[in-house]
């Protein structure tokens, strides 16, 4: 779960723009500047996956609030909180250590993949020009929206690896994936990405069964020029390790 709140902050250090009269990709390139320059960040973000295979059919909520502050040092502390209906979970993060809480059970995991969020801009950047040709500026009274309907191929260049991760969660051998329908729109304010939303739908194999599904995703991210404290629960540093005996 953790990879999923490093994908959203990385995913918000790529998305802002300036001004209608320059093109989407040159909107994306220059105001990343500006939210790579942050050293804090909070948001919001909510899937909707509504899955079937012929026998079930199923809706899938999910809502992420995450928060990270030290960006540009040595002192990174991330927090995220994820719901979906019936569960609750609870991440953090702070130097080499991640702490999670499931309900009454509580432990910390020694980090192995620390390096994640600086590689992560070379896995979502969109590098395909023809990609952008087609890419839509709207300049609204109160931002500007930047819509993009990737080609199937195109799409799944682009966030294949990380729809497969999402898709995995589910518990199931997922394989087979194959993505159409999609659209990416990035609502830009004051030189900030404020929102987003990416719909695409998807059939693959689960478990050896055929499936269908529809994924809907809006992220919100809250005023990015506002400091942001991220908060640690009470003896987070003497969870138990994982794993770890006795």
């Amino acid at each position: 779960m953790k990879r999923m709140l490093f994908i959203l902050l990385a995913a918000a250090l790529l998305l802002c723009g300036c001004t209608a009269a320059m093109t989407p990709e040159k909107i994306m390139l220059d105001a990343s500047k500006n939210m790579a320059a942050l050293d804090a960040l909070s948001g919001r973000m909510q899937l909707r996956l509504d899955f079937e295979d012929g026998e079930t059919s199923i809706s899938v909520p999910v809502a992420l609030d995450f928060s990270a502050e030290g960006l540009q040092g040595e002192d990174l502390r991330m927090a995220g909180l994820l719901e979906a209906e019936e569960l609750r979970m609870e991440i953090y993060r702070e130097g080499e250590w991640t702490y999670t809480v499931v309900g009454d059970e509580k432990y910390r995991v020694k980090d192995t993949d620390s390096d994640m969020l600086s590689a992560l801009p070379e896995l979502l950047i969109p590098a395909q020009n023809d990609l952008w040709e087609k890419a839509e500026v709207i300049v609204r009274e109160e931002d500007t929206l930047i819509r993009i309907r990737p080609t199937d191929a195109q799409f799944q260049s682009l966030y294949g690896s990380f729809a497969e991760l999402a898709a995995g969660f589910a518990g199931n051998e997922i394989s087979d994936l194959s993505f159409g329908n999609a659209e990416i729109e990035f609502a830009v304010e004051a030189g900030y990405v404020r929102a987003g939303n990416l719909s695409f739908t998807l059939t693959g194999n689960a478990g050896g069964r055929q499936f269908s599904a529809a994924a809907d995703v809006t992220l919100l991210i809250r005023d990015p020029q506002q400091p942001v404290t991220v908060r640690f629960p009470d003896g987070y540093r003497d969870f138990p390790e994982l794993g770890a005996e006795a």
